[in-house]
């Protein structure tokens, strides 16, 4: 390997420390910034719940065994 005018060509060895060389480090750029956060989806109105009523469910089939109802009025007996 020949060496560079100016320059005596260093042997490698293993136990020797290494000589930095080359070029300087070149400052890093700034860092760039963040892109900014993105703002939240906005908020909508209340949903409206009572738009429509829920119609109840039907009621079940009447209980025949059930207790019967309360006594009609009774009726004036004819004149006879």
């Amino acid at each position: 390997m020949p060496s560079l005018p100016g320059i005596p060509r260093v042997p490698l060895d293993p136990c020797m420390p290494v000589i930095p060389g080359g070029l300087p480090l070149v400052p890093g750029g700034p860092i760039s910034p963040g892109s900014p956060i993105s703002p939240g989806i906005p908020g909508r109105p209340d949903f409206p719940y009572n738009d429509k009523l829920i119609p109840g469910s039907p009621g079940g089939p009447r209980d025949p065994l059930g207790p019967g109802g309360p006594r009609g009025p009774s009726r004036p007996g004819s004149p006879e």
